[in-house]
């Protein structure tokens, strides 16, 4: 079957709409990129069936999370031994069902659009609102790289979040990309534009202004009182974690860095996450397979008990849900 240089120029646009995404979030931190992202993708399907617009939404949201989700390879190739060519695999997968969500949010704001004969401007934020919405309910999605997070580093932009959850935020993004590309291919008549530039503009300015005062505000508030913290860094390998045989050289390395803590005067002293690297039962019931770490659990009360500082850590432990027994993290 021949393929046609329009349709690979479509499918380099999606592709390149994916990328410009993924760059958006860290690591790569490229922000701006998300206020733009979705342009190439837009252009790329217009004109084109419903069926060819849910393609090309599909294809660009792959390669946005197959971009995204590096660390599942890093992941699995440093901490499970797992072959390069193998570890791509699952990230593929994981790739592939979340750009089932960036495909069906671009087609309903698209189908909307058309079937109701509105502009994208007002369709297309709602719809990959509500969609990024869903996608954040386990077991249904993955909420990975909502988009509105991309904008994390712009504190006065993003204080509006407070009210809208970060889908107000991605919806004010997408809206600008919608925007950007009504205006500058002159998409829909000069009326809808000048009023799709207005909006956004107006939109922008107000969540500078209120989002400026918040901070200003907030930053403004004199403190009730002050606690010194310390915060802990055992520096423990990833690869020795959770290995019985490290377990009391890994304990150890938290006891001194704590008592060394407590000499200057802290009122708590933070471990991080995964430190305590054995079960901590709330009650002091062990089960005879794991008498062993009880020790563990006196040998923490006793340094806070010797130290005189609150100390905050978590731990797994047993407990029972629905009458059954499990691991939970705590």
């Amino acid at each position: 079957m021949k393929i046609s240089a329009n349709t690979l120029t479509r499918a380099a646009l999606a592709i390149v709409s994916g990328f410009a995404l993924a760059l958006a979030f860290p690591k790569f931190d490229l922000s701006p990129l998300a206020w733009v992202g979705f342009v190439p993708l837009f252009y790329a399907f217009e004109g084109e069936s419903l069926k060819r617009v849910l393609g090309w939404s599909y294809l660009a949201g792959v390669a946005c999370y197959s971009a995204s989700l590096y660390w599942v390879v890093i992941t699995l190739t440093t901490f499970t031994e797992v072959r390069f060519v193998l570890a791509v695999l699952p990230m593929l997968a994981l790739a592939a069902v979340v750009a089932i969500y960036f495909a069906i949010a671009v087609w309903a704001g698209e189908f909307i659009a058309r079937r109701l004969r509105i502009p994208i401007v007002v369709t297309m934020p709602i719809a990959w609102a509500a969609v990024e919405w869903v996608r954040s309910f386990f077991p249904l999605g993955f909420p990975w790289n909502l988009l509105g997070e991309s904008a994390w580093q712009n504190l006065d932009l993003i204080q509006f979040a407070e009210f809208t959850g970060t889908y107000g935020v991605s919806a004010l993004i997408v809206l600008f990309n919608a925007t950007v590309f009504v205006v500058l291919f002159r998409r829909d008549n000069r009326r809808v534009q000048i009023a799709s530039l207005s909006a956004v503009t107006l939109l922008m300015v107000a969540a500078l202004v209120f989002g400026s005062y918040r901070v200003r505000q907030v930053e403004s508030i004199r403190p009730a009182g002050k606690f010194r913290a310390a915060m802990v860094q055992g520096n423990i390998p990833q690869t020795l974690k959770w290995n019985p045989d490290y377990l009391n050289q890994s304990f150890k390395v938290y006891v001194d860095e704590t008592i060394d803590a407590s000499r200057h005067g802290v009122d708590v002293v933070i471990w991080p996450e995964s430190a305590a690297e054995f079960l901590f039962q709330p009650d002091d019931h062990y089960p005879p397979q794991f008498a062993d770490e009880a020790a563990y659990r006196e040998a923490t009360l006793k340094l806070a008990r010797a130290t005189g500082d609150a100390l905050l850590f978590g731990a797994p432990a047993l407990g029972s849900e629905d009458g059954r027994r499990g691991f939970f993290n705590r």
